[in-house]
């Protein structure tokens, strides 16, 4: 908290904040973060919330359309497939795609990845933070062409090296040549912080990794 607040200011320490002081602790105790993660509630309270249409009996509307919902999961099948959208043909190719189609936003199980900024930073299974340069299926295969960083390093180095955490800091501009990677192969959709002063970027994984 303190070397927070030396280094983001005084209205840095907020209760929520505050609260990632019992982090340690509650690791320690009940596992890995995804397992003890409130997120899940949360996110299932504003779909349960969509389902009351009017003011009375919110309850019995809820129990209704849950009990419709499931029965019609029983009777459908589910596609798992990945959703590819918004077809394009100005991206870079390698050799081998050349006659693959192009797309600029893919939706896998768990996150939505696109050519654009805020939806382009990945994570392979290699651990290697990526920039996503274009979207392909060839073949009935969809492969994620992208730049990795030239400089990789660790976001901090107290109290523990966060490359540890797949945490990283990165320089500002991806470079070097496209590699081709399976879709399989991204572990994980990443947000990317760009920090001003250093010239570089934080990348930190979302909370989906496998």
């Amino acid at each position: 908290m303190k070397d927070g607040e030396v280094h983001y200011g005084r209205s840095l320490p907020v209760y929520n904040v505050h609260s990632l002081v019992y982090l340690a602790a509650d690791v320690k105790k009940r596992g890995c973060i995804q397992e003890f993660s409130a997120f899940p509630f949360e996110s299932k309270l504003g779909h349960i919330k969509k389902l009351v249409h009017k003011p009375q009996n919110p309850i019995q509307q809820i129990l209704r359309r849950l009990d419709a919902q499931m029965t019609f999961c029983n009777i459908s099948e589910v596609n798992t497939s990945p959703v590819v959208k918004s077809e394009h043909s100005c991206g870079p190719l390698l050799p081998g795609f050349a006659n693959a189609v192009q797309y600029k936003r893919v939706k896998p199980e768990q996150f939505v990845l696109a050519l654009s900024t805020g939806n382009h930073c990945i994570l392979t299974n290699a651990g290697i933070p990526a920039v996503v340069k274009n979207i392909v299926v060839n073949d009935g295969s969809t492969h994620i062409l992208c730049s990795c960083y030239r400089k990789v390093s660790d976001a901090f180095d107290y109290p523990l090296p966060l490359s540890a955490l797949r945490l990283f800091r990165v320089e500002s501009e991806a470079t070097g040549n496209i590699i081709a990677i399976p879709l399989g192969d991204v572990k994980c959709k990443c947000v990317c912080f760009p920090d001003m002063s250093k010239n570089c970027s934080v990348v930190i994984p979302l909370l989906h990794c496998k």
